[in-house]
């Protein structure tokens, strides 16, 4: 039964724009959970989590919940929770706005001129990566796609996996990637 219903929703999320992700709130995080949300990162889908049954939490607050859930996935915090009650129906139109919302800056095209602004002005005033005792660098980024959207990074050298989260985390605090899973290809520049 389990084979079965992890291909369902594999296939589910294949198909998906967004994935709403159901989180039980009295059971907060499962491994079901982390499974299927490696799917939705390994598919490269934006994703909504809608925390359901919060009629039922009497001693929490939704900011706490957040930052407990947050806590044990630390990786996910780019995406949105919503607090639903399928049971009532507490705030299903607020889960579905959330995915409208993930959904346009999913379709979201930056301009090359914009992302290297970002990343160039942010580079200078942040700590340094090197590999190979060189200096990582970026020479220029470029988007692929939207929808997965997908960044070309060209490098002067092969950057280490702890400076691609950095670039992302740039990319986060400065564009609407709400929800949205990012990727890169990185280029290095030939010698």
């Amino acid at each position: 039964v389990e084979v079965f219903s992890q291909a369902r929703a594999k296939e589910s999320i294949r198909n998906a724009d967004v994935v709403i992700q159901m989180i039980d709130a009295l059971e907060g995080f499962s491994r079901d959970d982390l499974d299927i949300f490696r799917y939705i990162i390994e598919y490269k889908k934006s994703v909504v989590f809608a925390i359901n049954k919060w009629d039922l939490v009497r001693d929490m607050t939704p900011e706490r919940y957040t930052d407990e859930i947050r806590k044990a996935v630390a990786f996910a915090s780019w995406v949105p929770m919503v607090f639903i009650s399928c049971k009532t129906g507490d705030n299903i139109f607020r889960a579905l706005e959330k995915v409208q919302e993930v959904y346009n800056n999913a379709k979201q095209i930056f301009p090359t001129p914009e992302l290297n602004r970002a990343i160039h002005r942010v580079e200078k005033s942040e700590s340094r990566f090197f590999y190979q005792r060189k200096q990582i660098k970026i020479l220029y980024m470029t988007q692929k796609s939207s929808q997965p959207i997908v960044f070309v990074i060209f490098t002067n050298v092969k950057p280490v996996p702890a400076y691609l989260a950095y670039v992302e985390r740039i990319l986060r605090k400065v564009f609407p990637l709400e929800g949205v899973t990012i990727s890169f290809e990185v280029r290095e520049r030939e010698r």
